[in-house]
């Protein structure tokens, strides 16, 4: 990809790091979040009053070749 200093591309796949260039990704413990879908599954199985539940799972950003070099005034075209 030639224009990698024009913009960034990410994506949420484990291969990020295989791509060529290296793809910047998002990584999410998987199990942590089976693991809160079963917790609330269960919660609405066992409970009458079903409530709206919002839940927030930690990321982390892997930045790898993909990501462009934030754009300052000067160097923005």
């Amino acid at each position: 990809m030639a224009s990698c200093s024009h913009f960034a591309t990410a994506g949420a796949i484990k291969f990020g790091q295989k791509t060529l260039p290296t793809l910047t990704t998002v990584r999410v413990d998987l199990t942590q979040v089976g693991r809160l879908a079963a917790n609330a599954l269960l919660r609405k199985m066992t409970t009458q009053v079903v409530e709206p539940e919002r839940t927030v799972v930690p990321v982390e950003l892997l930045i790898r070749g993909t990501t462009a070099p934030v754009a300052t005034p000067a160097t923005h075209r």
